[in-house]
């Protein structure tokens, strides 16, 4: 799809293809496509809160069927950025949303097949707006007692909040509207 510009791949409002019912997107973004993010299942999905059950595919795993550390930024990048556009009809380029920077803790290897990812947007000031992302477990991807809560002011220690609510990578990402 190289020459393409927003508006102009296909039926979709953007480069991919609109995402099928229950989907984070459609198949055609390379990162996306990477990441099988057009596979992730939406779980929620509000105005600055998003939350998706996302696969782990082999290319993304080292021999311990982890996914490898390297990778979790690539997933923190592509969820803040959805996050942002959450509960909003997303325009592909308007704006442009530039990372200025990213920041990964890690609590626990993450194994697979699947991840629940959560997002929320914390601030929001002009152009620029902070996002949190969660990794948790996969097993028990009902709602996530701390992702309803309040926005916390401090990063969470990284013990279990309760059953299957395990934390186990905690990111923040700092995106500015161009």
């Amino acid at each position: 799809m190289s020459g393409l510009r927003a508006g102009e791949g296909g039926s979709g409002p953007g480069l991919w293809a609109p995402p099928a019912p229950g989907k984070l997107i459609g198949p055609g973004h390379a990162i996306g496509d990477f990441l099988q993010a057009d596979r992730w299942d939406v779980l929620e999905k509000r105005t600055g809160c998003l939350r998706v059950l996302a696969s782990l595919p082999s290319a993304v795993m080292n021999l311990r069927e982890e996914l490898f550390g390297g990778f979790a930024p690539t997933y923190v990048d592509f969820v803040a950025l959805h996050t942002w556009w959450a509960g909003q009809t997303p325009r592909p380029g308007h704006p442009w949303l530039a990372t200025l920077s990213l920041r990964c803790e890690y609590f626990a290897p993450i194994r697979g097949p699947h991840v629940v990812i959560e997002g929320r947007v914390l601030s929001r000031s002009g152009s620029t707006s902070f996002i949190e992302v969660r990794f948790v477990p996969a097993e028990g991807a009902g709602k996530s007692e701390a992702f309803t809560e309040k926005p916390r002011s401090e990063a969470p220690s990284g013990n279990a909040r309760s059953p299957g609510d395990e934390l186990l990578v905690y990111a923040t990402a700092t995106l500015k509207a161009l």
